[in-house]
């Protein structure tokens, strides 16, 4: 199975690694973005999601810790909200085919190492490295494997591994503008080769229909691949359309102060995801700066306690056996081997609290008055999409440092961000901490 990782790369971490910040291995960081994707996904399985309902603080909510959501929260109306919905699709244009194609036979390609001759353009190479500044390690990721497909200038080290072939050490210097861009430092790097390979892409014939997808024949496995192609961008639309009923509740609502469990909570999480995109903690990210970093807290804060305050009011709870049920739809999917190796991942309150969102956003979502657009007026309405993507198309451009892990929708983004980009409708200043 073919796995492509990020691997953050020059001008662009230059500051993250003087300031020796570590970064996680394109390994690392792809098998957190396949798990973190298939976590989200099983949350809407409706084999997982259940009708059960009773008291939120109750002994069978798994979701409730140790605070009423309703002493912080006044909620606006949350039934009847106005949104807009992309219509769904029903059929896909000749390039949408063939670009789903592409995806599956890419994710279904495999490994093929390359041992009668070095490491060419075009060629992958797995790595270990460590990099060090005036004698001193700033990061050693010599216990990790990070992929590199020369001919990208992902790597700032990229042309040292050109003729190289498995087994051989490469140890180079490269110079860097420093932090203030007043000059330069120089960046060793230790380098061990450990494979060279290329990636075989499968044929897509009758053969491969049944091995991979238990069809008869390839036309049916393509006609499977279209509606499933289908069936995500429909489901991104529907969770984007949740997304902004939650931002219009949270424009509605007003929230006074909040419990510091639910502050350091969002505080672990969020600093996490900021280290696995840029290497960086919160700390370094805002530079010291408590009051930026706090405002970015309370954001999320914000609208959880918004969400909940939603399920205590109509009685939505999280049973055990919900929470049990999302673990096996989740091991379905993901790189997780067991139910054991998930939980080292997450907790079984985390797990309820994303269960618990969902069905927020089912109740929030049966209430709504949709109406459906076309994806082009969508973006029209809200100019959020077009912004985002006329931005990060920019980017590409003048870094060419795209990478296909990074091509993810809006809402999958947003996602992966889970509530540190949803403003409360309420001023985050002179806040207090209340238990």
């Amino acid at each position: 199975m073919r796995k492509r990782g990020i691997f953050m790369m020059a001008a662009l971490m230059a500051a993250a690694l003087m300031g020796g910040c570590g970064s996680p291995s394109s390994e690392d960081t792809d098998k957190a973005l396949q798990d973190k994707k298939a976590v989200s996904e099983a949350a809407g399985d409706p084999s997982v999601v259940t009708d059960a309902t009773g008291d939120y603080a109750g002994e069978n909510n798994l979701a409730y810790t140790d605070y009423l959501p309703s002493e912080y929260v006044t909620l606006g109306n949350y039934k009847g909200l106005s949104v807009n919905k992309i219509k769904d699709i029903t059929e896909l244009s000749e390039e949408e085919k063939q670009s789903a194609l592409d995806e599956y036979l890419e994710m279904n390609s495999t490994q093929q190492e390359i041992t009668d001759r070095p490491a060419a353009e075009g060629d992958y190479v797995a790595v270990a490295y460590k990099e060090s500044q005036d004698g001193k390690v700033m990061n050693d990721f010599t216990d990790e494997e990070t992929e590199i497909l020369l001919g990208e200038d992902y790597a700032l080290f990229e042309d040292k591994l050109y003729g190289t072939s498995a087994g051989d050490k490469v140890t180079t210097k490269v110079s860097i503008d420093d932090e203030d861009g007043s000059g330069t430092v120089d960046i060793v790097y230790d380098i061990e080769v450990l494979r060279v390979y290329s990636y075989e892409t499968p044929e897509l014939n009758d053969a491969f229909a049944k091995e991979t997808a238990g069809v008869d024949t390839a036309k049916e496995l393509e006609e499977q691949i279209y509606q499933e192609s289908m069936d995500s961008q429909n489901e991104i639309n529907r969770e984007q359309m949740r997304e902004d009923l939650i931002v219009a509740l949270t424009e509605s609502s007003t929230v006074e102060g909040y419990p510091q469990s639910l502050y350091d909570q969002m505080y672990e999480s969020t600093d996490a995801v900021y280290q696995m995109w840029s290497g960086m903690s919160l700390e370094e990210a805002f530079e010291g700066d408590e009051e930026a970093i706090k405002a970015e807290i309370i954001t999320s804060v914000n609208s959880a306690l918004i969400v909940e305050a939603v399920a205590e009011t109509e009685g939505l709870i999280v049973t055990k056996e919900e929470v049990d049920n999302y673990k096996e739809s989740i091991l379905e999917d993901s790189g997780y081997e067991s139910v054991e190796s998930l939980e080292e991942d997450y907790s079984d309150q985390e797990l309820a609290s994303m269960l618990l969102s969902e069905k927020v956003g089912l109740l929030l979502e049966e209430n709504a008055n949709v109406t459906e657009v076309s994806e082009e007026e969508y973006e029209n309405l809200t100019g959020v999409r077009d912004e985002y993507f006329d931005e990060e198309e920019e980017t590409e451009d003048e870094s060419d440092a795209s990478d296909d892990s990074m091509e993810l929708t809006q809402s999958e983004l947003e996602t992966l961000f889970e509530g540190s980009d949803v403003e409360a409708g309420s001023d985050t200043e002179g806040e207090e901490e209340t238990e």
